[in-house]
């Protein structure tokens, strides 16, 4: 995973399946250079600690993105999230490897207490996901963002304490294909 400073087009590709963006809570980039502006916005949150959104590349491919971002360092608290792959990489467990990675660094430079996942309440194939991976349900979130169609979603939010990071990220490691 390399920060999200790549061109457009690379990532623009990775959301053509309408598949990949549909529970985001963000109007779709509809060409490369829209991406490229979203991915400005990321780097200008990244500079001022909003957010740090991430490439995931496979094999010298970009095939994603995921991002961390509400940090209270007050709190010890971070958000992983506005997390997608191109299709191609589904059920490989590359989800999985980035989520590790990613997670290895805010609990371990970061210190975070905890970190919580947000999903769309219809996204059925995440929660399942999240579930799988080992992560707590916490509970929903009743209209709390509005989707890009103005309907308003119910967020479903999990999360890992940094007390069960070690069991989980040793069950990821263990079934993760390298």
């Amino acid at each position: 995973m390399a920060p999200s400073d790549t061109s457009g087009p690379e990532l623009f590709a990775t959301i053509k399946d309408p598949r990949v963006w549909q529970w985001m809570p963000a109007v779709k980039p509809q060409s490369p250079a829209q991406m490229q502006a979203l991915i400005d916005k990321w780097n200008r949150d990244r500079s001022s600690g909003r957010r740090v959104a991430y490439l995931v590349e496979v094999d010298g491919a970009i095939a994603g993105n995921i991002s961390l971002y509400d940090y209270d360092s007050a709190n010890d608290t971070i958000e992983s999230g506005f997390t997608w792959l191109a299709p191609e990489y589904w059920g490989t467990g590359v989800n999985q490897r980035m989520k590790l990675l990613l997670y290895d660094f805010a609990f371990g430079a970061l210190g975070v207490e905890r970190l919580a996942v947000r999903t769309d309440n219809l996204n059925l194939p995440a929660q399942r996901a999240l579930e799988a991976m080992g992560m707590h349900r916490e509970g929903v979130m009743r209209s709390h963002i509005r989707r890009p169609d103005g309907t308003m979603r119910d967020s479903v939010y999990y999360s890992i304490i940094a007390d069960e990071w070690p069991v989980i990220r040793a069950q990821w490691a263990a079934r993760s294909p390298r």
